[in-house]
């Protein structure tokens, strides 16, 4: 009897007596807005920081740590961010062991209190005429302002207005800077900053007030083109700022199915600017729309203003080698050309994407039909396809490739110009995102995207193994988000432009 009673005290003393659970919680409270590291102490545990993750619970809504910490096989720290989007009191504290999914729970172990609201209190000035640059500065109170994570912005009907630049000076004191120009309709605009979680909002906090004298666009010369030609169009303007310093010019041709983008714009004065294109046969003729932009100036439109006429079967590249290379790199590249003249004027090349042009170190023309350039491209070149330009600088003739050559993004090794996590690029970003990982960071990286309103737009994860992480992009609406960056023991922000 006694080796029986021996048997059932062993397996009470080690299923009961060992049963792991939270001893205590340090500090076992909070508010709303509230960011404060916890201590959770267990007894009878064996916690480790690959193997168990601490979060606090209450009904549907579950709080992570950011980051967290085991100390031993008995404490664990996290460090918390309570937003007032969190509900109000008791949560259970949990522990949860990954591989398994079993927990160790303190019901009701940590009690959230209401929080103080924050408010915007002033923003000066609260009114702009359109067509003007202003600086904005705005006050709040209980506002948790900081730099990389606030974003203020004006909200309107129909559109948003967001800042060329912005500064923190305190949790409750910023400012931006802001071009007002036509393209913001005239009206009332609540004033946000993507700081808190919800949204500070200062309702009808800015209005718009509508500009007497609108900019606009008078005559454009010439009016006409072939295609294969180069041609510096003279456009003329009133009421608009072309001279205005550091403003950046934008100017396209567009039909409902076409856009041709300008190749450079030299600014005369206020009113008058050069613009340059260069017309191939990948360009149809038709009637286009001559529309340029400003940040001050917004959005101007001169209607079926310039006409595209068809040129006869004209010379054509067949043949780039290499067609490629990566950022960092430098080489030669020879282009072949078909019915091409390429000792006659003033050849050269360029390889063009979008706004960004890279241009030969040197040159040299072969023959009519073979032209080589020494091109070193650095890590700030955009990666992507680039169009493959030969061209005359007198304007009388051009050929093009289309996607005739690839740059390919730059292998980091050790520099992380970003974060201790890795590197997020190019910004802005129109097709693919890039995320290179930081060596030293061996877990998986858990990324978010997220608008500015703090909704999630995207999630996304990179594998331990995983060294550079592409996202496609071109889902996703245009405008400003933040990117945060998770790895086991490090978090990181940014603030991204998608194109």
């Amino acid at each position: 009897m006694n080796r029986y009673l021996c048997v059932l005290l062993f397996f009470l003393f080690h299923f009961v007596g060992f049963s792991q659970s939270i001893k205590s919680v340090v500090p076992d409270e909070a508010q709303q807005g509230e960011e404060l590291e916890v201590t959770v102490t267990g007894e009878n545990t064996t916690w480790s920081q690959a193997s168990n993750v601490l979060m606090f619970t209450q009904g549907s809504t579950t709080i992570y740590p950011n980051p967290q910490t085991v100390v031993n096989d008995t404490i664990i720290k996290g460090y918390f961010y309570f937003t007032f989007s969190h509900p109000t009191g008791f949560y259970d504290v949990e522990v949860e062991e990954i591989s398994s999914g079993d927990r160790v729970v303190l019901e009701n172990g940590f009690m959230l209190n209401e929080g103080d609201q924050p408010i915007l209190t002033s923003v000066d000035p609260d009114s702009s005429e359109q067509v003007d640059f202003i600086t904005v500065t705005v006050t709040g109170e209980n506002t948790q302002f900081t730099q990389g994570s606030s974003l203020l912005m004006f909200k309107g009907e129909y559109n948003m207005i967001y800042p060329s630049d912005q500064n923190i000076y305190s949790d409750t004191v910023m400012d931006g800077d802001f071009f007002i120009n036509p393209d913001h309709v005239a009206g009332l605009y609540d004033v946000r900053v993507n700081s808190n979680d919800p949204p500070v909002i200062l309702e009808d906090g800015f209005t718009v007030l509508q500009v007497e004298n609108m900019p606009e666009i008078l005559t454009i010369d010439p009016d006409s083109a072939f295609q294969g030609e180069m041609v510096i169009i003279n456009v003329t303007s009133e009421h608009t700022h072309f001279d205005y310093p550091d403003l950046d010019i934008g100017v396209k041709l567009e039909t409902y199915n076409h856009i041709i983008y300008a190749q450079h714009v030299d600014v005369v004065d206020s009113v008058h600017v050069e613009v340059w294109f260069s017309f191939d046969y990948t360009h149809t003729p038709e009637v286009y729309d001559l529309i340029v932009y400003d940040d001050l100036d917004g959005t101007m439109t001169l209607e079926e203003s310039f006409e595209l006429l068809a040129g006869t079967e004209g010379p054509q590249i067949v043949s780039v080698v290499p067609d490629d290379a990566e950022q960092g790199q430098s080489l030669w590249v020879t282009i072949t050309g078909q019915q091409t003249v390429f000792t006659s004027g003033t050849a050269t090349i360029k390889f063009n994407q979008g706004s960004s042009t890279i241009y030969p170190t040197e040159q040299n023309v072969l023959n009519d039909t073979v032209i080589e350039g020494d091109f070193e491209f650095s890590i700030e070149d955009k990666e992507g396809y680039y169009d493959v330009y030969v061209f005359d600088l007198n304007g009388n003739w051009s050929v093009r490739e289309v996607d005739g050559f690839y740059l390919y993004p730059y292998v980091f090794v050790e520099e992380f110009r970003d974060a201790a996590i890795g590197t997020v690029y190019p910004n802005p970003a129109t097709q693919l995102l890039f995320i290179r990982r930081n060596p030293k960071i061996k877990s998986g990286i858990a990324i978010d995207i997220l608008n500015m309103a703090g909704e999630i737009v995207h999630l996304d994860e990179m594998t331990e193994n995983q060294q550079l992480k592409s996202i496609n992009v071109t889902n996703i609406e245009s405008g400003v988000y933040l990117i945060h960056l998770r790895s086991a023991n490090e978090v990181y922000s940014k603030k991204i432009v998608i194109k």
